[in-house]
């Protein structure tokens, strides 16, 4: 086992008794997910579609350990930022917005993903890690949930 200093990790997740802390280089080794994604603000400004490459939040919160039945996460950012995302947005079911009309159209499913790279480049200011959500149906999330600059995600049991 490698000893680190937690700073040189880009992300730190921690889930029960578990915490894994992740580098770039670590995150980028990973199985991604590359997929259409876009957002609407609370001003119903639309911004996207852009092509976001990232790894299934799902998937790595199940890669670090077992997931509680019912649960939350709460994300840190690098600005000290803590919001709170519950289950089923984690597990990819949230309310969805027409892509060109900005109009909801209800729950729609969508891949969550820790993103590193829109449109072939890294995120800039944005990152280096954020939030994205997938869509095969091209329609667009709230923009609150596609949080920027990830450095930790704790999964709360409920």
């Amino acid at each position: 086992i490698v000893e680190r200093e937690p700073d040189e990790f880009a992300l730190t997740i921690a889930v029960g008794g578990t915490t894994v802390g992740y580098t770039m280089a670590e995150i980028l080794a990973l199985s991604s997910t590359t997929g259409e994604g876009g957002y609407k603000n609370r001003h119903g400004t639309l911004t996207g579609p852009n092509n976001y490459t990232g790894v299934a939040i799902y998937s790595l919160l199940r890669w670090v350990s077992n997931l509680p039945e019912s649960y939350e996460i709460s994300v840190l950012t690098s600005d000290g930022i803590v919001p709170l995302i519950n289950q089923s947005v984690v597990e990819g079911t949230l309310i969805g917005y027409n892509s060109t009309t900005g109009i909801s159209v209800g729950q729609v499913n969508c891949t969550m993903i820790l993103a590193y790279d829109i449109n072939g480049e890294g995120l800039g200011e944005d990152g280096p890690l954020r939030f994205a959500f997938l869509n095969v149906d091209e329609y667009f999330t709230t923009s609150t949930l596609w949080i920027k600059s990830v450095v930790k995600i704790t999964v709360n049991a409920l």
